[in-house]
């Protein structure tokens, strides 16, 4: 369910504006080769090697798929609602409106959500499950999780990356290299100087960062819920722009699916504003000092007048209520300026 402005709109209504037609054609296209291959101008056909031979018929879709989204929008969609609507499933999807996000990833998320059988699969035991059978499959293949042990340098000898030393002082050599999954603007700080080149670490601190986040956890007593959606989304004003600062709310209540998240007869719930949030309101303040905590209660206010909206009574339910900031997401996810990834 949709909530924008007191409108509520069912998702069967993509069937009523006629999306699916729109997109049918490229369905087939995007699924016939991998989404990476699809990059702009002629990157794709040198990708595809000769594959992209068979494809010569579909070429000026594959043009189109090679591109962003909202070109292809545009084409073919006249309700300015729905135009919104597609701009904001490219946000929630990418981080970035319809004018930057790949042609062929929305392409092929559509054509699956509008399957007879479609379904959108949830994880029994939600995040941790997922990390769980990560890891066993790690150790599974002779690896290790090693937790809490934050990485100080990368060790680099001889132009490779030959293992990792930690902040705490303890050394692991790599036998092959070192896989780093860094965002591109905290890669650069744990290389030794002069490992890189100059043009490589300027264009890496160029790159641009999408917002960060607000974000409202609660835990609930809610034995009668069980009719509420499990997913709301609120827009304040489509005029500003879905990427507009403090504009989308997105509220989830996963034990709706999955009981065992919450004790019997509570619900939890997960409030976010989805890359919405600026860096520059958070970054002189100290986590835990009183202005940090005061500018916390008066930005997360927000998520009480949403979802006052969806259960009025929630003040009277409420077992536990967290916040979080673009300063938490930096602590503890050590991302820079709390961001949520590169735009």
């Amino acid at each position: 369910m949709l909530r924008a402005i007191g409108e509520e709109v069912p998702v069967h209504r993509y069937h009523e504006w006629g999306l699916l037609q729109v997109l049918q054609p490229f369905c087939a296209t995007a699924r016939s080769l991998p989404l990476l291959a699809l990059r702009p101008g002629l990157g794709t056909a040198a990708v595809l090697g000769s594959q992209g031979l068979g494809l010569l018929a579909q070429a000026g879709r594959l043009a189109q798929l090679g591109g962003a989204f909202g070109p292809l929008a545009r084409r073919h969609l006249r309700d300015p609602f729905l135009l919104h609507w597609v701009e904001l499933l490219c946000f929630l999807i990418s981080g970035l409106g319809m004018e930057q996000t790949s042609a062929a990833a929305m392409a092929t998320i559509f054509c699956e959500w509008f399957e007879p059988d479609a379904a959108l699969d949830y994880p029994i035991g939600a995040s941790p499950a997922v990390m769980e059978a990560l890891v066993r499959g790690l150790e599974r293949h002779g690896g290790r999780l090693q937790c809490r042990s934050p990485v100080a340098e990368i060790l680099v000898e001889g132009g490779r990356a030959c293992g990792v030393r930690f902040t705490a002082g303890e050394r692991i050599a790599a036998r092959l290299g070192v896989i780093a999954n860094l965002s591109p603007w905290d890669l650069p700080a744990l290389l030794p100087e002069g490992s890189v080149s100059e043009r490589w670490r300027r264009q890496r601190q160029a790159t641009p960062a999408c917002g960060s986040f607000l974000h409202w956890h609660l835990g609930l007593r809610g034995d009668d819920l069980a009719e509420l959606p499990i997913h709301h989304v609120w827009v304040g004003d489509w005029q500003r722009g879905i990427g507009a600062e403090r504009n989308m709310v997105v509220l989830s209540m996963p034990s709706l699916l999955d009981p065992s998240l919450a004790p019997p007869g509570h619900q939890v719930l997960h409030g976010y504003t989805p890359a919405n949030e600026p860096w520059e309101l958070w970054r002189e303040l100290e986590r835990g000092s009183a202005d940090y905590e005061r500018l916390k209660q008066e930005r997360c206010a927000m998520f009480h007048q949403v979802f006052d909206g969806v259960l009025p009574d929630w003040r009277e339910r409420v077992v536990i209520e967290l916040q979080g900031t673009p300063l938490t997401h930096h602590h503890f996810l050590r991302l820079h300026q709390g961001s949520y990834g590169p735009a």
